[in-house]
């Protein structure tokens, strides 16, 4: 079975023809953005130079609680598989950061960490990041059985605030409607036309998309 990267729900929040583009690598090649190559250097630069060894310190002492376990997905060779009803592809799920911590008084939680250089207004506004997110939820409480919390960390210096948590999985509703729609748009005869005016400046298929603008 071929495979999905999660970042499709980003696409299709963003623009449908992308998604549609992101679904079929075997028809449509993106090009290369070295902005979007760079923020996810940053990315990665702040969650193994920063954010470990910040929990790191935060948890392991007595009146805080206790890192269980860290998976860096951007270093390790691993992610999490899901498999959705009449998506006929598996989606792969690689948050930047998983860690399980126990917490004073025996809590045991999941940190599903994304990092990225949209602010936090534009993505509630946008809305684009959130469903991958629970997404990412979804998987990691499927895989380790510990309930989760999402956080998405931007690195915008004008983000205020600077991060976003996601304290349960009760979106998941909206999630699966999200998929469902996801599942009927990659068996499109054709190429959707986006909705509204799309971002086209910084998408991997400006080149090659018949809406671009």
């Amino acid at each position: 079975m071929s495979s999905l990267p999660a970042r499709i729900l980003d696409d299709y929040m963003v623009c449908k023809a992308r998604a549609y583009y992101t679904a079929h690598p075997e028809l449509f090649k993106p090009r290369r953005v070295p902005d979007m190559e760079d923020s996810e250097k940053r990315g990665r630069a702040f969650v193994r130079n920063y954010l470990i060894p910040k929990m790191r310190e935060l948890l392991n002492n007595a009146t805080t609680g206790k890192v269980l376990l860290f998976v860096d997905f951007n270093e390790a060779r691993v992610a999490y598989y899901l498999a959705y009803k009449d998506l006929e592809k598996e989606i792969v799920c690689k948050p930047d950061l998983v860690s399980i911590v126990l917490l004073r008084g025996g809590l045991l939680r999941a940190l599903v960490f994304e990092v990225g250089d949209t602010d936090v207004d534009a993505v509630l506004r946008r809305r684009h990041v959130i469903p991958r997110i629970l997404l990412y939820m979804v998987s990691v409480y499927l895989y380790h059985g510990v309930p989760p919390a999402g956080f998405y960390v931007s690195l915008s210096p004008k983000s205020s605030p600077p991060s976003l948590a996601i304290v349960s999985i009760s979106g998941r509703v909206g999630l699966s409607k999200i998929l469902e729609n996801v599942s009927k748009l990659i068996s499109a005869p054709e190429v959707p036309k986006p909705a509204g005016k799309p971002t086209c400046s910084h998408c991997v298929y400006t080149l090659i998309c018949r809406f671009a603008t």
